[in-house]
């Protein structure tokens, strides 16, 4: 299960209990999706970062909005917000 609360995106196990934990937005995270082995955050700190889900890593941090992003969808590797 990951979940996200602040400006971290949390991982747990099927008992409930945090396993890991990714605190690299500087604001509210307000949008998580995954495709494949990609994990896709979107942020009041009005970036993007996208996370590799088997190395768990931030492998690229996207900047250029102008306001906080509330949603986002990947549809063939586009990032749509």
């Amino acid at each position: 299960i990951i979940s996200c609360g602040g400006n971290s995106i949390i991982f747990w196990d099927k008992d409930s209990l945090p396993i890991l934990t990714f605190k690299e937005h500087e604001e509210e995270i307000n949008c998580l999706y995954i495709e494949d082995d990609l994990l896709y955050s979107s942020s009041k700190d009005r970036s993007i970062r996208i996370w590799d889900l088997i190395k768990l890593n931030c492998i690229k941090i996207l900047h250029g909005h102008l306001n906080n992003i509330t949603v986002l969808t990947v549809q063939n590797s586009i990032i749509y917000t």
